[in-house]
């Protein structure tokens, strides 16, 4: 038992590829939706094949290993497309394998696809709290009927390996799916708020950019970081002449006492409101 154990651990240690690879492929652009999902598609198939590649061998022909993780977790959060190819990538090499437990791998493989996928469609998507609860019982039920396919293996073998395995898979691999969802939702939440500021600072660019009133943007010691064409428009100068200049420099001298005066404010509050007289490049005030 205490090696069954150990030896579930490490390879589900391989698992955190899988965080890896959502962090990775959230890169590609949006609009390349389904290129996104082909890409997550291909490289779990490839953790799914190294996860198989090093299992735990109970007897000849047949080996444990956490694809069943890997796979339900994957229809549940990452939809039909990268399940699909997973699924096929994974039988496929089950099969290449060969041995006793040929096909209640694939049995497993397939159960683990179609039960993250109903998860997905019908009980996931509707419940909103406590998720990570929602997940685990889905985990209770992968590897329950995961327990359920080792009867397809020959008499008395089925008996020997369901004894064997059912204590460790039903107590680890639960725990494991949910820490493994609790770290793709924790990179999803970050991606999206990631995503989100990205999107407003376009926006805000935009803005900046078109809007028919002249702008200027400070640092804290009131030097000028970013102004906009209407703003080099009225006064006249271009964008290297005023970028990391101070900005008292262009204002009247009754204005830039002022000025100044404001700047100490900004440190205390945070903002400063006042209207300024700004020297045009030509030398007049505006």
């Amino acid at each position: 038992m205490k090696i069954t154990l150990i030896a579930l651990i490490n390879n589900a240690a391989l698992l955190l590829v899988l965080s890896v690879i959502y962090q990775q492929t959230s890169q590609i652009n949006d609009k390349n939706t389904k290129l996104k999902q082909i890409v997550n598609g291909i490289l779990i198939s490839l953790t799914c094949i190294a996860i198989m590649s090093i299992p735990f061998k109970l007897n000849e022909g047949v080996v444990f290993d956490t694809r069943s993780i890997l796979i339900s977790l994957t229809a549940l959060l990452f939809g039909a497309i990268p399940t699909t190819i997973t699924v096929v990538v994974a039988s496929i090499f089950r099969i290449v394998q060969g041995g006793a437990g040929a096909l209640p791998g694939v049995s497993v493989i397939i159960s683990s696809a179609l039960i993250g996928s109903i998860w997905r469609s019908w009980i996931y998507s509707k419940v909103k709290k406590i998720r990570w609860l929602n997940v685990y019982l889905m985990s209770i039920v992968v590897h329950v009927v995961m327990i359920a396919c080792m009867n397809l293996l020959p008499y008395p073998d089925r008996i020997n390996v369901i004894k064997e395995i059912t204590f460790p898979v039903l107590l680890i691999y639960p725990v494991v799916s949910v820490l493994l969802y609790l770290l793709l939702t924790q990179q999803q939440a970050f991606l999206q708020v990631q995503g989100d500021l990205k999107q407003s600072e376009k926006r805000f660019r935009l803005l900046f950019n078109n809007t028919p009133l002249g702008y200027q943007s400070l640092d804290i010691n009131g030097k000028i970081i970013e102004v906009n064409q209407q703003w080099l428009e009225t006064f006249g100068y271009s964008k290297d002449e005023v970028i990391g200049k101070w900005f008292g420099d262009f204002l009247h001298p009754t204005y830039k006492i002022i000025f100044q005066e404001k700047l100490s404010q900004l440190e205390k509050t945070g903002q400063i409101h006042g209207e300024f007289v700004i020297q045009h490049k030509s030398g007049i005030y505006l």
